[in-house]
């Protein structure tokens, strides 16, 4: 009689359910947050957070965060958190909201990439691929719903409010800047490249997304990657997605195995955006996304062009950043900077700044806004260690 076949139990079981649950808390927040549980927003939020610090917990434990990026970003999340107490703004609350991207951002995501399997990510890019076709339909919709619709309530379950409505009606031809599934404008655009990824990965690799339905899941979900670039009215999304396109691409190359994937399938990919984009309702939402471009470069006094402009909000915002610190309104940044969370939507609500100012009182753009809550010193620290630790695992990918 042969030997029966020893099954070796799956590893860190536990930690891996932590895992998915943590995801899909981050695509069903919006949804959660703006329609189905709008009462709940806040405890869905406090939830989302205590989850993500105890698998930091759980990491630490069991030793697998062992990182000398996570151990840099909490050190100066620990720093700025005393600046900011004894130097910025003093509210003690604000101040650990807006550390706990230091203590905890790094090195979750270090103990994601330790507990996680294979299939684990082959699931979890199905599941992007599946809720970005989802994402495309429901921006779409807001895009030609009235501003005052159930699609286009705010997190909260809330109305599009009157300083929205006249931003809109300004910058945006009387339409509104749709986030999709998500809470805010910003985590849509965050998704963009993950989507991107996911759908060029089954598009070159072959892989199955869902076997019988696999050719349409392709289909819908770059044209609905199209329609959610087209009808977010948002220039962040649409540099991201070049960015992330470009990157792809060059990784891509550097597989000769893939190259006869890319050469065949990428005209196909190519030219059924051009179909998306020339349909009437999607051009409409282009010729809205080109008056943004160009309203906001007349409005932020920088080069003029489309193309100019994502290099000035991706590149040269922060380069001015560091050259020049000022906030939007030119003020002079402080030292040890505003303090940690300040500008975050939390922390602008709690200081008082109210819904206008919440998330943008003193920078758009990401690494400003870390310079103005952290200062010139810790600011550019901060923005090494998140730059080395990206560096740190996205290089080798292309040797």
């Amino acid at each position: 009689m042969g030997q029966r076949e020893i099954v070796q139990p799956t590893p860190y079981l536990y930690e891996r359910k932590l895992v998915f649950l943590f995801f899909f808390l981050l695509l069903l927040d919006g949804i959660l947050r703006k329609w189905l549980l709008p009462s709940f927003s806040t405890p869905i939020m406090i939830v989302k957070q205590i989850l993500a610090i105890y698998m930091v917990f759980v990491g630490y434990k069991k030793g697998l965060i062992k990182s000398g990026w996570a151990t840099f970003s909490v050190v100066l999340g620990y720093i700025s958190f005393v600046t900011t107490l004894l130097f910025g703004h003093h509210n003690l609350l604000i101040a650990f909201w807006g550390c706990q991207n230091w203590w905890f951002g790094i090195p979750l995501c270090i103990f994601i990439s330790k507990v996680v399997t294979k299939r684990d990510l082959l699931f979890i890019l199905r599941v992007v691929v599946l809720f970005s076709i989802i994402n495309g339909i429901i921006t779409a919709l807001q895009y030609f719903s009235p501003i005052t619709s159930f699609l286009n309530k705010q997190i909260g379950g809330e109305l599009v409010d009157k300083f929205h409505r006249g931003t809109t009606i300004s910058e945006l031809g009387g339409m509104f800047r749709c986030s999709g599934i998500f809470g805010y404008i910003t985590q849509s655009s965050i998704f963009q490249p993950l989507a991107l990824g996911s759908i060029l990965y089954f598009f070159f690799t072959h892989k199955k997304i869902v076997p019988q339905y696999n050719n349409y899941l392709l289909l819908f979900s770059i044209l609905a990657y199209v329609l959610t670039c087209a009808f977010s009215i948002s220039r962040t999304t649409i540099f991201m997605s070049l960015l992330s396109l470009g990157l792809i691409l060059i990784g891509a190359f550097k597989l000769v195995s893939q190259l006869k994937n890319i050469f065949l399938y990428l005209p196909i990919f190519l030219l059924s955006i051009s179909f998306v984009l020339t349909r009437p309702g999607v051009a409409k939402g282009i010729d809205t996304l080109n008056d943004r471009f160009e309203h906001a470069s007349k409005k932020e006094n920088v080069m003029e062009g489309n193309i100019e402009d994502l290099l000035y909000r991706g590149i040269f915002y922060t380069v001015e950043g560091i050259i020049d610190p000022k906030t939007l309104d030119g003020e002079e940044i402080p030292f040890w900077g505003f303090g940690q969370g300040i500008s975050t939507q939390v922390g602008g609500r709690l200081s008082g700044l109210g819904k206008k100012n919440a998330g943008f009182a003193y920078a758009e753009w990401d690494s400003k806004r870390i310079i103005c809550e952290s200062g010139l010193l810790l600011g550019i620290l901060i923005l090494i260690c998140r730059l080395g630790f990206v560096l740190s695992f996205a290089l080798p990918i292309y040797k």
